[in-house]
């Protein structure tokens, strides 16, 4: 009989151990969303409570026959993030950041355009309410979502590598870990093949503005195309691709948008910046962007000549673009590039 009881002690001692920390698991959420319900119910009282918490208001509606947001698409995703002090966290708006340039949020080097985000299931690009938000949502319309992190920035927060907002696109707060969110978003653009997408601009862009471009056929190479100016050039002056030159250059993004230049007087005007504009250097060893390699190759460029290039991001920074600390470049962004070869050297020749 003692045995039995003692048996019967243990036992139950067990199952309070872990139901002590289940429900010290779930405490934290259960009182957050309390406190989110409270703050909504003073705060926003017109607000629809939708999934797991998350409450939802439509701020501006689609126009009519507006493409319906499905899973797998891409879209372009314009937002403005707080807390719920309405202090922003995050940004993709010039005018916004502008207005906190005070504290060293804006960044005229920052291209302010909607993120290219895929809508699927635990993407990186947005959080898991944002996920189930837009698929219920149409191209252009807006909504406000207040997220508890549950669906929100979770155990990590937003200023971590994960969810972290930088180069230009944070704010004067971040969200801490285990606090809601609000966020007000709208997907400007659904695009269910970024490859036809980004095609078409570069497309687009050449016919426009390149003479002799008059149907997609009339490139140098697959979603590539180019504008040369020989003024002044010695034709026989061939780069060919073994030859090395010094080149000053402006990228830009498919909007106009200078990403990147060399030229001191384009980055004062555009940045307010003053750069040192140091040659670049190409040798056929060199590490420049496949679109250099694939001009070359058609035995176009002539020392001294300047040419203008668009190209689709395969022969640029293709699905995964590039940050480098002052500009980010997003997947599958097309680029503009304006290019002037310095006339050939005396030892070139060697």
């Amino acid at each position: 009989m003692k045995y039995t009881i003692k048996t019967l002690f243990v036992s139950l001692f067990i199952v309070s151990l872990f139901s002590c920390a289940e429900i010290t698991t779930e405490e934290p959420n259960i009182i957050e969303q309390e406190s989110l319900d409270a703050w909504v119910k003073l705060n926003r009282p017109n607000a629809q409570k939708f999934q797991d918490g998350m409450y939802i208001t439509t701020v501006k509606e689609a126009e009519a026959g507006a493409e319906e947001i499905k899973d797998g698409m891409w879209v372009l995703l314009n937002y403005v993030g707080y807390n719920l002090q309405e202090n922003i966290y995050a940004n993709r708006y010039e005018d916004i950041a502008k207005r906190i340039f005070d504290i060293g949020v804006f960044s005229p080097r920052t291209h302010y355009t909607p993120q290219l985000v895929r809508i699927v299931k635990d993407s990186s690009g947005v959080t898991p309410g944002q996920y189930e938000a837009l698929k219920t949502m149409k191209v252009g319309q807006e909504v406000e979502l207040i997220m508890p992190s549950t669906v929100g920035y979770g155990d990590f927060g937003s200023g971590n590598a994960l969810f972290g907002f930088a180069w230009g696109y944070h704010g004067n707060v971040v969200i801490s870990p285990n606090k809601p969110a609000i966020i007000k978003m709208v997907a400007t653009a659904a695009v269910r093949s970024m490859t036809s997408y980004e095609n078409k601009l570069v497309y687009d862009y050449a016919k426009a503005n390149f003479i002799g471009v008059e149907n997609e056929t009339d490139t140098i190479a697959p979603n590539f195309y180019a504008s040369v100016d020989y003024t002044g050039v010695d034709m026989k002056d061939l780069i060919g691709v073994d030859s090395s030159f010094q080149y000053k250059y402006v990228a830009k993004a498919i909007d106009g948008f200078i990403i990147d230049t060399n030229y001191p007087d384009t980055a004062l005007v555009e940045w307010n910046q003053d750069i040192t504009g140091l040659l670049g250097t190409y040798s056929p060893t060199s590490t420049e962007i496949a679109a250099f390699k694939k001009i070359i190759e058609t035995d176009t460029l002539r020392y001294g000549c300047k040419f203008t290039m668009v190209f689709a991001s395969k022969y640029g920074y293709g699905n995964l673009g590039k940050t480098d600390g002052a500009s980010v470049i997003q997947p599958y962004s097309p680029l503009i590039f304006s290019i002037e070869i310095l006339p050939k050297k005396d030892d070139e020749d060697k």
